[in-house]
């Protein structure tokens, strides 16, 4: 029954088990997450929807109906990971691709900050050093120079 999949899941990826009844925000929410998936699904009635969790069916078009207005970055990703998890992906397959996210995710932020944090003055100069090869040329002894000195002064 793919009514107890989706609650496994839930209890899987959260540690909260929604088959109890309670007015607590996170098992609320939860439960909303629950109706939302299977009212998408469209392969249940309402009634069989609320069986397994304790509810009418007034309570599930409530649950669903309220999901939108509560829905947050922690809700959106648990309805994800249980999307996941019913296409047939593991648990660690999804945590991997969501690492890999976070990572490409902190390489763009890194990217931005080293553009944002280049003073003007050196846009220009690198500009002008790629459209010309001189410029370029005369930069890079510039820097071997400097940096010889440097080197030999920290010694």
């Amino acid at each position: 029954m793919i009514q107890k999949q989706v609650i496994k899941h839930i209890l899987d990826l959260t540690g909260i088990n929604i088959n109890t009844k309670s007015r607590k925000r996170e098992i609320v929410e939860l439960k909303s997450v629950y109706s939302t998936i299977l009212r998408n699904k469209k392969i249940l009635t309402l009634r069989e929807i609320g069986e397994e969790i304790g509810l009418g069916h007034c309570s599930v078009i409530h649950l669903s109906k309220i999901y939108p207005l509560i829905k947050n970055e922690y809700l959106i990703d648990i309805h994800e990971k249980v999307l996941m998890l019913l296409d047939g992906m593991s648990i660690d397959l999804i945590l991997l691709q969501q690492e890999k996210s976070r990572i490409e995710e902190q390489k763009s932020k890194v990217e931005v900050e080293k553009q944002s944090t280049i003073d003007p003055f050196f846009e220009n100069l690198i500009k002008l050093a790629n459209e010309n090869p001189d410029v370029m040329f005369k930069l890079e002894n510039f820097y071997k120079i400097n940096n010889q000195i440097y080197n030999k002064n920290e010694s």
